[in-house]
């Protein structure tokens, strides 16, 4: 419990637009997350799902924070072996290991100074490997394309916001999920819609406070959103070991 207030009193008493984010992408994620282990028909939950991860790994880049954090390893290492009690798939691996990979990415391309003479060498270079990468780590390479949309949002002052970064991304993302998840016409068109609305949204993002808004209502957004690794770590725990009692009940 020290560990969960810890990060809610990190950043301040006032919702921040970080916050609302992170709480709107947990929520989000466990719609998701329902639909693929307990309601595995439910397309329509897996279609809403698809708005978490871009947010998250947005924010990532978005924050110029690339430090791999003791608690972030721990977690990803904890859910693979998780993962191989319950005889759950080894590979992909987890999207925390996609956290850990982006921000090595990060550091990489700032430190070779990529982000500013060949970024469009990078960015080929990332469209490409999303076709294999989601194999070894979840969502692939699309986790570094978001992560350079925050970080050239982040630096639009000092960075002038390509925008061909903004909509290959866009492109690369609903294609795969597309592909992926064998969407209908309906669910193809909503996903690119609400995608380039998230997109867009993305372009626009600055971060603010919100100190007018009332604690019970910020508060619990607020505990979530600064909670979110805990938050993700806990429920897929949870929502797996569930996942595995049903199917030795239903074997049995």
């Amino acid at each position: 419990m020290r560990y969960l207030m810890g990060n809610f009193r990190r950043h301040g008493t006032e919702m921040n637009s970080h916050d609302l984010l992170k709480f709107a992408a947990i929520i989000l994620m466990v719609v998701d997350h329902a639909g693929f282990y307990f309601f595995p028909h439910a397309s329509c939950l897996r279609l809403i799902g698809r708005v978490s991860f871009p947010i998250f790994f947005f924010l990532i880049g978005y924050s110029l924070n690339y430090k791999i954090r003791k608690d972030l390893l721990i977690m990803a290492l904890l859910l693979a072996a998780n993962d191989f009690l319950i005889g759950w798939q080894h590979l992909p691996l987890n999207i925390l290991f996609s956290v850990i990979f982006c921000r090595m990415f990060l550091v990489w391309v700032e430190k070779k100074g990529y982000l500013r003479e060949h970024l469009l060498d990078v960015v080929v270079v990332l469209v490409f490997l999303a076709i294999l990468t989601p194999m070894i780590f979840e969502y692939g390479t699309a986790a570094m394309l978001f992560s350079l949309l925050g970080v050239f949002t982040r630096k639009r002052d000092e960075y002038r916001p390509p925008v061909y970064l903004y909509i290959t991304t866009l492109i690369t993302y609903c294609f795969f999920q597309i592909l992926g998840f064998s969407f209908d016409y309906v669910q193809s068109v909503l996903l690119i819609l609400g995608m380039a609305l998230i997109t867009w949204m993305f372009m626009q993002y600055r971060f603010r406070k919100f100190p007018a808004v009332p604690k019970y209502l910020s508060y619990p957004a607020m505990f979530i959103g600064r909670n979110s690794l805990a938050f993700y770590f806990l429920h897929v725990t949870l929502f797996r070991w569930a996942w595995h009692f049903l199917q030795l009940k239903g074997a049995g």
